[in-house]
């Protein structure tokens, strides 16, 4: 099933080449009207946008028959613009800032004369879109280094009006945690985060689930939350996070941070060491090292920028010890080597790559309450990484296209600490089930059941955009596919209960468990276009979506308490077809691109992984509490049969001391099939 989609995301891939090529990351673009003296508009006249952020350097376009050029995919930066007709004095206009997903406004009025004669203008740059509705928010890495905020792409992002994080991390203490952002009540699966312009979502959670950050490696992050243009699905927060190149100069820069112990309080009183409280939730260590270079390879020609960061907290779970009474640590580090090159193939093209290897290791995840050595979960560092290539062509001074594929790798195993894990139905699988007290609130063996999970996302984004002055048409193709296994496995098939010492309960599983769900197609095509009339530009757009997801046919071993499992693929999970139609408008009041009236409608939709297909998967983890009293019951009961066994009180759930089901699905396959008629 895999090798078909691959086999046909590639034959898209081809067709994409040809026909759906993909539009600039970061959409900043530079526009105008040209007027002579009288006040006559001046078709022809040849605008070249200058800028050392350019590899290419210098880009050209013309007026159209109205006076009004467009220069987009332009890379933020500082630029410079020159208006040229013959008959003219050539006009510069000199220290335009360009933030990203920016449409800068910059009119221009000619002069009869010589066009050796140069008339250089500088002022300031313009600082709102008159082009464009959306909300937006530009993080310049001046303001990423210089604000007092955890160096992750979601607390950077809380800056932006109407965004907020679902966890507050206050003083760097969840430094290596990732928290989920929002804006104006959406759900987090809803965020869009995009690198260099690609998704980078992972399948966990429906897309909630986002790669860890090197921070170094962006030269902005752009914050859009309201009026989102048809190139985006869902409705919530879109971050994209505009890689950095290089350069001719070669340069770096580099980051060191640390917290320790001694740098916090704590609200530690006599009051709460009198009820038992000995140590507080606190920060033992916080450390960040975050490293970066970039330069030419050959200068105008091949750019290269590399970064690694190390992060990580190790922070003090309160009344948690270790054997020798020190504190229990929450220890974890991230790790992330990162590479960019930029090459310009010649004056048209030119191909970028980038990939981002990151690793997370957590060695004691756990709670107050669980003992560090042997309930604590643990993460080892496995695969995860992020990566894109990208061609640009400038096939003509109105026409732009590029097509891009990218990858999002995630694959973790949250499971037992060293030696914990044991082979199914020996004896040390038997003793080693997890232990908890639920009065006194304890777990003092094995983690909760362990989950291993590998999910990856292909995608095929791709844009063609014709711009001739007073219009700005894009039309566009954005294919995901991918797969998530998610596998789950627990010593003994159960976590044995006590009640204050005392034996009380089981809850048994389904386990061992093997979710394998497809997204076989995540499929967004769309049309977007940018009118201006006189002060009025009008931004109409549609969005056509294909989802498609389903899960695969397996076949699972017995445990102890299910027999053996297997069932064939259980196709249309769902099958979603949608449109959603985009528009708002934006109106220039002063003429001066200094104050503008903006409105929008717009309809989005909630974004899907394979959290569909995974709730209505037949071998998704189910439970079942039952009675246990570490007696010998009568069969089919949950009263002690009296008899004197070995077993009797020897705090192990034995088969024979376990009530009846309260489950009577438990371990049953049924499949079920998507209602064709359930709405997005």
């Amino acid at each position: 099933m895999l090798r078909r989609t691959l086999a046909q995301a590639a034959v898209a891939a081809a067709f994409a080449l040809v026909l759906f090529p993909r539009a600039a990351s970061a959409q900043s673009a530079i526009t105008g009207l040209v007027k002579d003296s009288s006040g006559g508009v001046l078709p022809g006249v040849v605008v070249e946008a200058t800028s050392p952020a350019l590899i290419e350097k210098v880009r050209t376009v013309a007026t159209d028959a109205q006076g009004r050029y467009a220069i987009v995919d332009l890379r933020p930066g500082l630029y410079k613009v020159t208006f040229t007709i013959p008959g003219f004095s050539t006009i510069v206009q000199d220290g335009i800032e360009l933030p990203s997903n920016f449409t800068a406004t910059v009119n221009a009025e000619l002069r009869v004369g010589a066009v050796e004669e140069s008339v250089t203008v500088s002022g300031e740059s313009p600082v709102v879109d008159v082009q464009n509705a959306q909300r937006t928010t530009v993080l310049t890495r001046q303001l990423l280094d210089a604000v007092p905020v955890p160096r992750m792409y979601q607390a950077e992002g809380a800056l932006a009006v109407g965004t907020k994080v679902s966890d507050q991390n206050v003083g760097g203490a969840r430094a290596a945690v990732n928290p989920r952002l929002t804006a104006h009540m959406s759900v987090t699966k809803d965020t869009t985060i995009d690198v260099d312009g690609m998704k980078m979502n992972t399948l966990v959670g429906g897309g909630d689930s986002h790669p860890d950050h090197n921070d170094a490696m962006s030269q902005e992050i752009t914050v859009q939350t309201a009026a989102l243009g048809a190139e985006v699905s869902a409705g919530g927060p879109h971050l994209n996070l505009v890689p950095r190149e290089g350069g001719n100069t070669l340069s770096g820069a580099t980051y060191v941070g640390y917290t320790g112990h001694s740098f916090q309080s704590d609200n530690l009183s006599q009051d709460l060491i009198n009820r038992g409280l000995r140590t507080p939730d606190s920060v033992d260590k916080i450390f960040d090292v975050n490293a970066s270079l970039g330069g030419p390879i050959k200068r105008d020609k091949l750019w290269f920028f590399g970064s690694h960061r190390s992060v990580g907290n190790d922070n003090i779970v309160a009344n948690s010890f270790y054997p020798d009474g020190s504190p229990g640590i929450y220890d974890q580090v991230v790790r992330n080597y990162t590479l960019r090159l930029t090459w310009q193939i010649d004056a048209r093209n030119k191909l970028t790559a980038y990939d981002d290897y990151q690793t997370k290791y957590v060695g004691h995840l756990f709670t107050s309450g669980q003992d560090v050595l042997l309930a604590a979960a643990r993460r080892p560092p496995v695969l995860k990484y992020t990566d894109a290539v990208k061609w640009t062509s400038t096939v003509t001074n109105r026409l732009v296209y590029d097509v891009g594929f990218g990858t999002s790798v995630n694959a973790y195993r949250e499971g037992y600490q060293p030696g914990i894990l044991r082979t199914p139905f020996t004896p040390e699988w038997y003793a080693n089930a997890s232990r908890v007290d639920i009065v006194r609130n304890t777990t003092n063996l094995a983690a909760p059941p362990e989950l291993g999970t590998y999910n990856f996302r292909y995608m095929l984004v791709s844009t063609l955009a014709y711009v001739t002055g007073s219009h700005a048409v894009k039309a566009g193709l954005q294919w995901h596919i991918g797969q998530n296994w998610i596998n789950r496995d627990a010593n003994g098939d159960l976590t044995v209960r006590f009640r204050d010492g005392q034996p009380d309960s089981v809850i048994v599983y389904d386990t061992p468990t093997r979710l394998y769900d497809l997204m076989k197609a995540d499929l967004g095509v769309y049309v977007q276009d940018s009118w201006t009339l006189k002060r009025l530009t009008i931004n109409p757009g549609l969005r056509w979506e294909y989802f498609n997801s389903a899960i695969q046919a397996k076949a699972v071993e017995a445990g102890r308490f299910v027999p053996a499992r297997s069932f064939g693929e259980v196709p249309d999970v769902p099958n979603w077809k949608n449109i959603a139609p985009r528009f708002s408008m934006v109106y220039d009041l002063t003429g001066d691109a200094k104050t503008a009236i903006k409105g929008s409608i717009n309809k989005y939709n909630r974004a899907y992984t394979t959290d569909f297909a995974n709730r209505y998967d037949p071998l998704a983890l189910q439970s079942d509490t039952r009675n246990w009293s570490d007696c010998d019951y009568n069969p089919g009961t949950s009263t002690c049969s009296g008899r004197a066994l070995p077993t009797n009180g020897d705090a192990l759930a034995q088969d024979n001391e376990i009530g009846p089901s309260n489950n009577r699905n438990l371990g049953i396959v049924a499949t079920r099939r998507a209602d064709p008629t359930i709405e997005r």
